[in-house]
């Protein structure tokens, strides 16, 4: 028999004769470059190939052959011929697999659920200047006083003016807390100062640069 194989290293023709034994051609079978020249039956020339193989390692299968046989589709056997002089061999392949794809409903594609979205609370609330009067003002250990009543400064920025420290009336002093540094929590307002801080702010009683809101202005207070 004649051996078809491509140029390789000895120690690759001793791996390639241990792993898979190599398709053979008939004897005096002619070489693929001789039939395309002579015209000869490159399609019986296979199927005799790898019949005699066995049906191994070949780089189409003898089904293949025998099909390519009964269409009298030379050309496709002038090519398998060529590869077997080569040593061509088959490598095996596996389809990929499809990647994950959205799923679909009588294939309409479905995305997943959205969440639904947690309201959030508001930054401010809206408090009219008439709820603020009488309304007691605390940090968050003690009460510091009573607003007696809401205003607007010399610099333009409002105020509550409570009337704080003393006792049993003696000692009263009317004291200005500008209102963006309260919070209006339900039936208070919370202050960061203490009562010594409180104590210790002039006495705007006197002080007629404050003057009173209207009753429908409404002021943007924090929670």
């Amino acid at each position: 028999m004649i051996i078809f194989a491509r140029p390789a290293t000895a120690l690759g023709l001793l791996m390639a004769s241990v792993a898979t034994p190599a398709l053979s051609l008939e004897p005096g079978t002619t070489k693929p470059h001789e039939m395309a020249q002579t015209g000869g039956d490159a399609c019986t020339s296979l199927t005799n190939a790898l019949e005699s193989s066995g049906d191994k390692t070949g780089p189409v299968t003898l089904a293949q052959a025998r099909e390519y046989q009964r269409r009298g589709d030379q050309s496709s056997c002038r090519l398998a011929l060529q590869r077997i002089e080569l040593g061509d061999r088959p490598s095996a392949t596996t389809p990929a697999l499809p990647g994950p794809a959205a799923s679909t409903v009588q294939g309409t594609a479905t995305s997943p659920p959205s969440t639904p979205s947690t309201p959030s609370t508001p930054s401010t609330r809206e408090v009219g200047a008439t709820q603020l009067k009488s309304i007691a003002v605390w940090n968050d250990k003690e009460r510091l006083g009573e607003v007696r009543r809401v205003v607007r400064g010399p610099d333009d920025k409002r105020y509550v003016l409570i009337v704080a420290g003393g006792f049993l009336g003696i000692g009263e002093k009317l004291v200005a807390l500008q209102i963006d540094s309260l919070r209006h929590n339900g039936d208070r307002l919370i202050s960061t100062l203490t009562e010594a801080d409180v104590r210790a702010l002039p006495d705007v009683s006197s002080n007629a640069g404050y003057r009173d809101l209207d009753a429908a202005e409404t002021i943007a207070m924090r929670p």
